[in-house]
């Protein structure tokens, strides 16, 4: 049993996945690497947590879940480069520690400045139940 995935086609940018529904598996697209969540069953709502995705300490992902979802955007604050998971979680938002620069957790979009641009936004399928 897989539980849940995350797609990472590079963690500089977002990634396509095309679900399957009929037999609800992802298939990755070309350059995209399927990184189990060990975590995903116990994260509970409101909650997130870092994923380390490589060997570089600025290979990490955030894992929040929001309405029963697990969401994945990258770790760290576009404005200052500060991790997100430090941060508090508010509804879709992540609020970063330093400045409150706010992102959405499911786009990745920035919503609050000084976060001007956005954070990558990746996407996360479950497979096997």
């Amino acid at each position: 049993m897989f539980g849940s995935l995350l797609a990472l086609g590079g963690l500089s940018a977002a990634t396509a996945m095309y679900m399957n529904k009929s037999k609800q598996t992802a298939e990755a697209g070309e350059g995209v690497t399927e990184v189990v969540i060990p975590f995903a069953s116990t994260l509970e709502e409101g909650q997130m947590k870092v994923l380390q995705v490589g060997e570089g300490n600025d290979q990490k992902v955030l894992i929040a879940r929001y309405e029963g979802k697990l969401y994945s955007t990258g770790n760290f604050c576009s404005h200052f480069g500060v991790p997100l998971n430090n941060g508090m979680l508010f509804d879709d938002k992540v609020l970063c520690p330093a400045h409150a620069a706010g992102f959405s957790i499911i786009t990745g979009k920035p919503e609050t400045a000084p976060g001007l641009d956005g954070i990558p936004s990746f996407p996360v399928v479950e497979r096997d139940g």
